[in-house]
């Protein structure tokens, strides 16, 4: 029976099994087969250029989030049927949208953090009507109770809901950008 480091151990540099990675170079090659260009594109967007489907980059995002730390990635898209793109035009495309893609996490991740400190302000406020109300109690009173446990209860909710978008969500994006900028090392489009 096997101990757990020696399963440790094992999984240890489980990628290998699944990408082709030069420990070397520091580069893992991932490839993929598409029938043609179109596959990989959202249709139902009308733009002035293709845009990559959701699809496709949350592939992209996984793969670049499973391809260890020290790694870059190369990725090799193959394609049967080019269409009406040719190969230097879509390596334009992907830069283009994988700019967009960093631009739009970036403003996600504003937007989001934006929110965050919004809810901690509106915790603020609800925790101190809560202790004014706990200081300055006159009577027994059911509306006094009522509104205890509402405030109680949005202090709660509001201060969970604030932590995670800053510790969970601003880590996914920080990862995701990072993950973008930095893992990507080369796209290579090839035609059969």
């Amino acid at each position: 029976m096997e101990t757990n480091k020696e399963n440790i151990k094992k999984y240890v540099n489980i990628e290998n099994l699944f990408f082709d990675i030069d420990e070397e170079k520091k580069i893992a090659y991932i490839k993929y087969h598409y029938w043609s260009p179109y596959e990989i594109f959202n249709d139902s967007i009308c733009s002035k250029g293709p845009i990559f489907s959701d699809d496709f980059m949350q592939i992209i995002l996984k793969l670049l989030e499973l391809i260890p730390n020290k790694c870059k990635v190369s990725f090799e898209i193959n394609f049967d049927n080019m269409g009406k793109y040719d190969l230097n035009g879509l390596y334009e495309i992907f830069n283009n949208n994988i700019y967009l893609q960093l631009k739009g996490l970036k403003k996600k991740k504003k937007e989001e953090n934006a929110l965050a400190y919004s809810l901690i302000a509106a915790w603020l406020v609800f925790f101190v009507l809560m202790m004014l109300l706990t200081k300055y109690r006159i009577t027994e009173s059911y509306w006094h109770d009522v509104c205890m446990y509402f405030f109680d209860i949005a202090t709660t909710v509001i201060f969970w809901e604030a932590a995670w978008i800053l510790f969970v969500k601003n880590r996914e994006n920080r990862r995701n950008i990072m993950n973008l900028g930095k893992k990507f090392h080369e796209i290579n489009f090839t035609h059969e």
